[in-house]
């Protein structure tokens, strides 16, 4: 996989995905929605493997109003900022790879937040503080 992610560029992704992170939260799609729009302007014309997963993605929650759909393209979304960090180190203070193993009918799925407390952005305020904190990066 391609990794030649600048850190700036990369901390760019990243805060445009904690905003979509926290739209979700809200279950507010609308915000959400527009949240992933700016991801996708952040990302331009920079081309490469894990870049277009993050586009495809962003572009699909961009594309809905509807939580539900945009939580299912957030699950890969959060797989592919994650691999983008670990391998760049963009993020300046920690960031919490957190799992809630009831989303999606008992599947479970990760992401990534700012803070340590829990908010989880596949149930928001249904279930606000289910999941934990599986790495610190």
């Amino acid at each position: 996989m391609d990794m030649d992610i600048p850190k700036e560029k990369a901390q760019q992704i990243l805060t445009a995905y904690l905003k979509i992170k926290n739209e979700l939260v809200q279950t507010d799609g609308t915000a959400a929605s527009q949240a992933a729009a700016e991801l996708v302007a952040t990302l331009g014309g920079e081309a490469g493997e894990l870049l277009e997963k993050i586009r495809f993605d962003a572009g699909h929650i961009a594309e809905t109003e509807d939580p539900t759909h945009q939580r299912d393209h957030f699950n890969s979304l959060s797989d592919n900022v994650y691999s983008m960090l670990k391998a760049t180190e963009a993020n300046q203070s920690p960031i919490y790879r957190q799992y809630c193993p009831m989303a999606f009918d008992g599947k479970g799925a990760f992401w990534l937040a700012a803070e340590k407390e829990v908010n989880n952005p596949y149930f928001g305020d249904m279930m606000l503080h289910c999941g934990k904190v599986e790495e610190e990066l």
